[in-house]
């Protein structure tokens, strides 16, 4: 079965619930009680729900890559999901749950795509899960690459190991650029570990993006630290930053449980 062909069963079936639901909400009125008529609703709403989920994911397809390594492929980005940010996941859940429909949902994400950016710096390349041996030879030297790749891929711009301030200032400065960041407004800062970082180390990195950004009179309203996404044990992080409405951080201050990802 075609994930086509589920999302119509689900249809013809949510549309069976709701014709159930106004029968015995009219048989329950004759006796007081609408608990049925309530819960087969409930039901339904569901069922939409999961085929909205489903159909959502697809409606992903058609986004365009505006930043990153990615934006050179513009339009060749089209017909593939996007991973995306953890962050967005969590925005757009949000706009779901509060009833908003497909559309929206995918308007609200779509917004959000194109007010971040990220740019990841590797220190040492990504080793083999079976052997352990490097993919490059980025940690047999005293640099390190701006502009790899996510899963480890090389093609930066190779320049000599920094201090974690100046490394900031180098990406931020960019990141802010691209988002056209000024005086006044929000954001969100995610610090991504590639899988060898510490944690000390991504902390002491968020602190100096914090620092760079308040310079700025940019206030830092959320933000994310961790080993996220990783990279097979590459050296460096990830950094990005997206600026946020309020909007964004109303849906962002709703709480979640998954197994991947839960905040209070």
């Amino acid at each position: 079965m075609t994930k086509a062909e589920f999302a119509l069963r689900l249809k013809r079936g949510c549309a069976s619930v709701a014709a159930a639901e106004g029968e015995l909400t009219e048989i329950d009125s004759h006796f007081g009680d609408a608990d049925h008529g309530l819960t087969m609703s409930k039901i339904a709403k569901a069922i939409s729900n999961a085929v909205e989920g489903a159909e959502g994911a697809e409606a992903s397809k058609g986004f365009v890559s505006k930043f990153g390594r990615a934006k050179s492929y513009g339009e060749k980005t089209i017909g593939t999901p996007d991973a995306g940010a953890v962050a967005l996941y969590h925005i757009a859940a949000a706009a779901a749950r509060e009833g908003k429909s497909l559309d929206e949902v995918a308007a609200i994400a779509q917004r959000y795509a194109g007010s971040m950016a990220s740019v990841t710096v590797k220190s040492t390349d990504a080793t083999h899960p079976q052997n352990a041996m490097s993919f490059g030879d980025l940690g047999e030297t005293d640099l390190m690459e701006i502009g790899a790749g996510q899963h480890g891929e090389g093609g930066g711009v190779r320049v000599p190991m920094m201090s974690s301030r100046d490394t900031v200032a180098t990406v931020a400065q960019a990141l802010c650029r691209n988002l056209e960041l000024k005086a006044g407004d929000k954001a969100f800062v995610m610090i991504n570990g590639c899988g060898a970082t510490t944690m000390m180390e991504m902390l002491v990195l968020f602190k100096d993006t914090v620092e760079y950004l308040k310079a700025m009179d940019v206030e830092v309203v959320a933000s994310m630290v961790g080993e996220i996404l990783t990279v097979q044990e590459a050296g460096g992080f990830q950094m990005n930053i997206a600026r946020w409405d309020e909007e964004f951080i109303r849906l962002w201050n709703t709480p979640c449980h998954t197994p991947a990802y839960s905040k209070e």
